[in-house]
């Protein structure tokens, strides 16, 4: 399986790309592919069209190696469904695992556990008291038609398209046996998030433009 990070948003809340944010030594995209990259064959950046030289530069290495392909939407505009789709498009397996870029807090023993229950579903997702968690989740090639006609439709919320597939809902209780906290489930939308998330990791600085 490979992992797909969606980092193609316009982070409006922030001000800035999220992904290309510092923190100590390192930019948060680099944190979330340093977390995940032993979990996946390869893993697949959905990037905005302004940062894929950026990107490719950064991830120079891996590229060459091809433990990461950088891409960007294949139809642009279409939010987080719209990565989605071209995450999948873009891989060589069958199945994706998605996480979002601003989504840090990634416990590997529950992505694990998540994957493991992909047998025999379109889609693998978390169900907590906050809603669904579309963006960490699996999402395979048999789903692709009904993200198409979605994305024909412009019906852009990914939650939509579960109505239509094979969904393992993975609920609340068998997440907390892995991730007690609900840690996964912080995203980082605002700047007081961001400074927040600084403040959390040991030896890490809050990007003085914030």
């Amino acid at each position: 399986m490979d992992g797909v990070i969606l980092a193609g948003g316009k982070s409006t809340r922030v001000g800035k790309d999220k992904a290309l944010l510092r923190f100590g030594g390192n930019l948060l995209i680099e944190l979330i592919f340093l977390n995940i990259k032993d979990l996946f064959e390869r893993v697949v950046i959905v990037a905005n069209p302004v940062n894929i030289t950026r990107l490719n530069s950064l991830f120079y290495n891996q590229i060459k190696s091809r433990k990461v392909q950088v891409i960007t939407d294949i139809l642009p505009e279409k939010g987080p469904l719209g990565g989605i789709y071209s995450g999948l498009k873009a891989s060589e397996s069958d199945k994706v695992f998605v996480l979002a870029c601003d989504m840090p807090f990634t416990n590997q023993k529950l992505i694990r556990y998540i994957v493991s229950q992909s047998e025999g579903y379109d889609v693998v997702v978390p169900h907590t008291y906050r809603g669904f968690e579309p963006l960490h989740a699996v999402y395979s090639k048999s789903a692709l038609k009904v993200i198409e006609e979605h994305l024909r439709h412009n019906k852009l919320k990914v939650s939509s398209i579960f109505g239509k597939l094979k969904v393992r809902f993975i609920e609340e209780c068998e997440i907390r046996k892995f991730d007690p906290n609900l840690m996964f489930l912080n995203n980082l939308n605002t700047k007081h998030e961001l400074k927040k998330f600084a403040m959390q990791k040991s030896g890490f600085k809050i990007p003085a433009s914030l």
